[in-house]
């Protein structure tokens, strides 16, 4: 999947896919003719970033809880797909 900075609030992964040669419209925001990163690429990001979390089946789910403690993702919508897409590509029991 491909994702592009708008689906992102982070400045520093904003840069990164941002300077990505890459061209095309996102799998995820459907935005047209952006800078593209293959998520893949930030798979070793997302398995650290979710080392830091645990299951709680009462807790908030895993987008809410990143969106209220960083506002990393643009949007609820944005951090469900890609977490939906991430999550089982790595080591982890957090589910969305």
């Amino acid at each position: 999947m491909k994702v592009c900075a708008s689906c992102f609030s982070d400045k520093e992964l904003k840069g990164f896919i941002s300077s990505s040669s890459a061209i095309g419209d996102c799998a995820v925001c459907e935005s047209k003719n952006q800078p593209l990163l293959n998520i893949s690429e930030l798979f070793d990001f997302f398995q650290e970033l979710l080392d830091n979390f645990k299951i709680d089946e009462s807790g908030m789910s895993l987008s809410s809880k990143i969106q209220s403690n960083w506002s990393f993702f643009s949007s609820h919508g944005a951090a469900n797909k890609i977490l939906n897409y991430v999550l089982p590509n790595l080591q982890t029991e957090v589910i969305s």
